[in-house]
């Protein structure tokens, strides 16, 4: 692997207990090798998607919008999906907030009342934030119920440090640098 080409060691995964068809799309605009991963399977006799990718990161919000349109394309056509994953934005950046497809809801602002969180802890470099999101299609089936921020804990090495402390040091604690975010869904039809 090439120590140049370092932002093309990233990827995407989706874990299921649900037999599924797995595609993966590459984005037309990308420097960084990004790409949309779709998991297609059925739930109560219907057809549900889940989609996750790591947009463009980095000072790229053309490239980021321009991805978003893709993805949003490619689910256009599913009622009950999903598209979730590092945004590589916070959701005060209105500008790259309304790339979002208004037909789907960001889950995190929905359950919490608008307000924000973060899931990318204060360092010295940057502002907390949250950069990761859960959107789902607004005429869904399935209906979100809960929603939280996961991996807040130090890993094995780091046991006996606070994880808090990268707000001084700059140092990940945590399985990453950006925590997870779990939501449960209810299927109401």
């Amino acid at each position: 692997m090439n120590e140049s080409n370092w932002y093309t060691w990233y990827g995407v995964l989706i874990l299921s207990k649900w037999p599924c068809k797995f595609f993966e799309r590459p984005y037309s605009h990308s420097k960084m090798g990004r790409s949309l991963l779709v998991c297609e399977t059925v739930i109560n006799n219907q057809p549900v998607v889940v989609a996750t990718s790591h947009f463009e990161s980095l000072d790229n919000p053309k490239v980021r919008a321009s991805q978003m349109q893709e993805a949003f394309k490619v689910l256009s056509k599913y009622p009950n999906s999903f598209l979730m994953g590092d945004f590589n934005f916070d959701s005060s950046w209105t500008n790259e907030q309304a790339a979002i497809d208004p037909a789907y809801s960001d889950i995190y602002l929905d359950l919490n009342g608008g307000k924000e969180g973060f899931t990318m802890a204060a360092t010295p470099y940057f502002p907390q934030c949250r950069l990761d999101k859960i959107l789902a299609h607004k005429s869904s089936a399935w209906r979100p119920q809960s929603i939280k921020v996961v991996g807040n804990f130090s890993i094995p090495s780091f046991k006996a440090e606070d994880p808090a402390a990268i707000a001084g040091d700059g140092k990940v604690r945590t399985p990453s640098d950006h925590l997870g975010l779990y939501s449960t869904f209810n299927f109401t039809q």
